[in-house]
């Protein structure tokens, strides 16, 4: 009994220790330098995309080329959330607003149907401008190549901006 109160002494202050030592927010640089890539979510996409049917090994491989390369794109939120103080943003980059079943198609503005594939991290500084956006909206951003998942589906945009377009 008492190897069993020490073990989970142990592992509790090992689970406090970890939580208490991460780094929760996303490292925040100063992006203004960085030239931007001729990149586009299609040369992206075709390898990273939810069509893909690139293998692991060979995304791993080619994400070499393009972590680090900064972008610029656009799509339609999917999902806005907030962890930590952090707001993130899913956007859909090619989305679909139909839908097929038994031979029939059904058609509609306000259908979204394809998943989010890529998942932007904003600076602190945009995250009131972040704010006012809802799902469905059309949305231009900025940001660094940084990650992704294959698990999750997704390539992940780090010290994101949002483009306002000034009309």
């Amino acid at each position: 009994m008492r190897k069993l109160h020490i073990l989970t002494a142990v592992t509790s202050a090992v689970v406090i220790m970890g939580t208490t030592s991460c780094d929760v927010s996303p490292e925040e640089k100063d992006t203004s330098k960085i030239p931007l890539s001729n990149l586009t979510w299609n040369d992206v996409g075709k390898i990273y995309g939810n069509n893909s049917d690139a293998t692991e090994i060979f995304k791993k491989e080619k994400w070499k080329d393009f972590k680090g390369k900064k972008v610029r794109w656009s799509g339609k939120v999917g999902e806005i959330e907030t962890t930590f103080g952090v707001l993130s943003m899913s956007i859909i980059m090619n989305y679909s607003n139909t839908v097929s079943l038994g031979g029939m198609s059904y058609s509609s503005s306000e259908l979204l149907v394809s998943s989010p594939e890529v998942e932007v991290i904003l600076k602190k500084s945009e995250k009131e401008k972040g704010l006012k956006y809802k799902v469905g909206d059309r949305i231009e951003f900025e940001g660094i190549l940084d990650d992704w998942s294959d698990f999750q589906s997704h390539v992940e945009i780090s010290n994101g901006v949002i483009i306002e377009n000034k009309e």
